[in-house]
């Protein structure tokens, strides 16, 4: 069978698409791609003539693909005489599934991996069996298949670069993405109060403070609508400090959790009080039974921050002073695929083959630098680390890591072979924006102190940021451009926040009634627009445009604050793309020719 990816114009290496597509033709059937804006995509149909059309979508791009099918599907029929079936998967269909039924033309759409989905869909289509036991996808007509299990990707076929590398334009970037670690560690939000008691599973309890990881506590675990108790082993414990509710039952149980914490309710649902605890009904435990649900009558605000703790366990739940409480928030991908939380649990590949695959690639395609596409690059395992220093000799590399993570020690050992530039996130330059909305624990102090230590050794760095997250105003965004002023960025990017469906700060707009999921109004991309800025939408648009700019020259600081006020208009769009365009080639990216070459670490 026939597999026809349907891509917009791209630069970054799509690394999904050339996973499947090497995984497809290990199983003996065809794999093609085809960027639409590049080529003519009914010529495509009329020679290709593929049995499966496949799109992998982002939020808001979404609208596009959906449209763009639409117009595959009728031409194949009226044309062709036979229709293809139409795939759709990638965040967007993660995040929000729903998708499946925005159109009649998409037949499936997949959840989380592809691999397993793409095995068993080819040999139901071909063998015109029922797709009912596919996993992954979710139709029409049926929920989701069973989930797959995460695949290791040290056993898949490297991605068919080849294939990705078919336009000329492709062909000739010098900089080559690859990635070295699957799925992401970290958990953004937190809990409890330090002193909220938990049980034990000796029938013990003790202070949430006081635990270790390692411990073994109550924890539920769910057979069709009933609850029961089991051993749950701590796996992470997490601590900050932010602002704290009061939650009052009608017994006189008390606990302090944050805003966003969620409980077992009666309706057997895992919830957040929101703003109000009308109808608010938590279950609770006498011993290791559970017992009946607690009325909330009374939901107080604390001023300031106090000490907050979360325990990350092996149920993804615990009893906290008697109640049943849930894990920190999970990112959907991991809540898709009910990973644990912590670092232990992200799939990294073996250094040895990913230096190979850089040896490779060089080999055969002109490579300047090499672009590690991890969420986090593993720096937290030492030994891969090591390991990986040991085999790298391909040259500059830039990864992306939390800048926490940014220490002497690993700057030092990673710039000995190659390091080039690091990019990480920092958002917002208001520590309470940062840390109460954004579940981001880090202060501004660690920001400074993490860009110190990358000028001091000579690496290129980009600070990533978010402009109008929710509940963020003008002036707070001023904050973010002084911030980033302080750390001297060789590339102050800056972003527009866009409330995506089944992000958490997406699901709490929706729950305020800011945004309707199924209206469709939301952006093609998070640098043009967004709809959610308030009052101050214009000037934090304008900032936006003149952020990157303006942090590269501070005098320009008191002119940006003036022309902020203006109304959005070209002028500001032209002077963002050309100085982002600048700043990515003649500061970020570029590197010494000297490096360039392929006999660059040969003196290892």
């Amino acid at each position: 069978m026939k597999v026809l990816f349907v891509l917009e114009d791209y630069l970054i290496d799509p690394l999904g698409i050339g996973y499947l597509a090497s995984w497809i033709k290990s199983l003996h059937h065809e794999a093609d791609l085809i960027n639409y804006e590049a080529e003519d995509i009914y010529a495509k149909l009329n020679s290709y003539r593929p049995d499966i059309v496949a799109y992998s979508i982002t939020t808001g791009r979404h609208k596009r693909f959906r449209e763009l099918n639409e117009q595959i599907k009728s031409y194949c029929t009226s044309h062709l005489n036979y229709t293809p079936f139409s795939l759709f998967g990638g965040p967007h269909c993660t995040f929000y599934p729903q998708f499946v039924n925005s159109s009649d033309a998409i037949d499936a759409i997949c959840i989380g991996e592809g691999y397993d989905t793409f095995q068993v869909l080819l040999e139901s289509l071909s063998t015109n069996k029922l797709i009912d036991d596919v996993p992954n996808i979710r139709t029409h007509t049926q929920g989701y298949g069973d989930l797959a299990p995460l695949v290791n990707m040290d056993l898949m076929p490297l991605p068919d670069r080849h294939l990705l590398y078919k336009y000329q334009k492709n062909q000739e970037n010098p900089i080559r993405s690859i990635i070295a670690s699957f799925q992401c560690g970290l958990h953004c939000s937190y809990c409890v109060h330090e002193d909220t008691i938990i049980l034990r599973i000796d029938g013990t309890t003790t202070e949430i403070k006081n635990l270790n990881i390692g411990d073994i506590v109550v924890g539920l675990t769910q057979k069709g609508t009933q609850w029961f108790c089991t051993s749950s082993i701590i796996e992470n414990i997490w601590k900050t400090y932010k602002q704290a509710y009061k939650i009052v039952c009608e017994d006189g149980t008390e606990v302090i959790c944050s805003g966003d914490h969620k409980w077992l309710t009666s309706k057997h649902q895992w919830e957040h009080i929101g703003s109000s605890p009308d109808n608010f009904n938590i279950m609770s435990i006498t011993g290791n039974t559970i017992a009946h649900s607690k009325k909330v009558i009374r939901y107080i605000p604390i001023d300031g921050t106090i000490p907050m703790y979360d325990i990350t366990t092996s149920t993804e739940n615990f009893i906290a002073n008697g109640l049943v409480s849930h894990n920190c928030y999970a990112p959907k991908y991991r809540e898709v695929y009910e990973l644990g939380s912590g670092f232990k649990n992200i799939s990294a590949r073996s250094p040895q083959l990913v230096c190979e695959e850089a040896r490779q690639v060089r080999k055969e395609f002109k490579t300047h630098l090499f672009y590690f596409q991890d969420d986090v690059f593993p720096v937290w395992r030492k030994h891969w680390v090591d390991e990986f220093c040991k085999y790298w000799d391909n040259g500059p590399f830039h990864i992306q890591i939390r800048v926490e993570m940014i220490h002497e020690d690993i700057i030092e050992k990673l710039k000995s072979v190659g390091l080039h530039g690091i990019t990480f996130a920092v958002e917002s330059g208001v520590e309470k924006v940062r840390k109460e909305i954004l579940k981001r624990n880090m202060s501004n102090a660690q920001i400074i102190e993490g860009a110190k230590i990358l000028r001091k050794h000579g690496i290129k760095f980009r600070m990533e940021n978010m402009m109008g997250t929710l509940g963020e105003s003008y002036t707070d965004t001023l904050e973010t451009l002084k911030l980033n002023i302080q750390c001297k960025p060789d590339l102050a990017w800056s972003s527009l926040w866009q409330p995506y469906p089944g992000t958490e700060l997406g699901d709490k707009a929706i729950e305020m009634g800011l945004f309707d999921p199924t209206s469709d109004n939301i952006g093609f991309d998070f640098f043009h627009d967004s709809i959610l800025l308030g009052q101050d939408a214009n000037r934090i648009k304008n900032l936006q445009k003149l952020f990157g700019i303006t942090v590269r020259y501070p005098f320009l600081l008191p002119i940006t604050k003036i022309l902020c006020k203006l109304p959005p208009n070209r002028i500001f769009d032209a002077i963002y793309s050309h100085y982002k365009k600048w700043a990515y080639e003649h500061r970020l990216y570029k590197v010494k020719p000297h490096l360039r070459g392929s006999k660059q670490m040969e003196e290892k």
